[in-house]
């Protein structure tokens, strides 16, 4: 558990000494490369910048866009840790749009909800308001985001991390049970948004067995 979370009240403590969960309500949006009319627009969402590549997610998302943006005209949504602005050059070479949202400073107990912090973290209006408003303006013809993912740290950072098949070994434990609360929760969250969403891409052939049909590799 992180230091900064130990002595953390939930919202019905009684008494008035307690951290407030903070909530960002803005976004800002960065211009990249033209748009193409013969490249269809897509949509990526992201629960990090994926710059500078300080990190194995960092690396896949940024290599992942730039192979896409062969064929596609990007608009990426990407959450920040503060309002700093991130070396966002390299990324604006291949994305034609950035939007970046200050993630949620969530500051609840993980014993006073059922879902684990890493879930609401990703909670943000903000971001739910950017992608509306993106859909119109940025015109992409597939804009189907999952909305219902940014409440699930499954499509953004849990799935993301980890392979199912290892989320299913966490989950069960030494012992074969699951845990009460945190991995157990978010792999039920995980579940949700497997189920709500029309197309899962996996990086083994295991994992997408066990995805189902909708999985491809």
């Amino acid at each position: 558990m992180p230091l900064d979370r130990i002595y953390l009240r939930p919202l019905w403590w009684p008494w008035p000494k307690r951290e407030r969960t903070v909530t960002p309500t803005g976004d800002r949006v960065l211009e990249g490369r033209p748009c193409s009319p013969e490249r269809r627009r897509i949509a990526v969402l992201s629960p990090y910048f994926p710059y500078p590549l300080a990190h194995g997610g960092a690396v896949r998302i940024f290599n992942l866009l730039r192979e896409a943006a062969r064929e596609f005209d990007i608009e990426l949504f990407a959450f920040t840790d503060d309002d700093a602005e991130p070396p966002a050059a390299p990324v604006l070479e291949f994305c034609a749009r950035v939007v970046l949202v200050t993630k949620p400073r969530y500051r609840e107990p993980r014993w006073s909800t059922l879902l684990p912090p890493e879930v609401h973290e990703f909670h943000s209006p903000a971001m739910h308001r950017a992608i509306a408003r993106e859909r119109a303006a940025f015109g992409s013809r597939r804009y189907r985001s999952n909305t219902r993912s940014l409440q699930a740290t499954s499509a953004t950072r849990w799935w993301n991390t980890m392979s199912p098949s290892i989320c299913l070994r966490k989950s069960r434990g030494a012992s074969g049970q699951s845990p009460p609360g945190g991995i157990g929760f978010a792999g039920a969250a995980s579940n949700r948004a497997v189920r709500a969403a029309r197309r899962v891409v996996t990086m083994s052939p295991k994992d997408a067995e066990m995805l189902g049909p909708k999985a491809r590799l």
